[in-house]
């Protein structure tokens, strides 16, 4: 039989990335919605 290890150190990692990044990731977020909600316009 083979042996499955999982390793649970690969979700904590990217837990403590995207929160080192929490003021990039709401923004973005914030533009995103903007963006979806029709008042950013990129369109000339």
């Amino acid at each position: 039989m083979t042996q499955f290890t999982q390793n649970t150190a690969m979700p904590s990692s990217l837990w403590q990335y995207w929160r080192g990044l929490s003021g990039w990731n709401f923004y973005f977020l914030v533009k995103f919605g903007l963006l979806w909600a029709g008042y950013l316009n990129f369109h000339p």
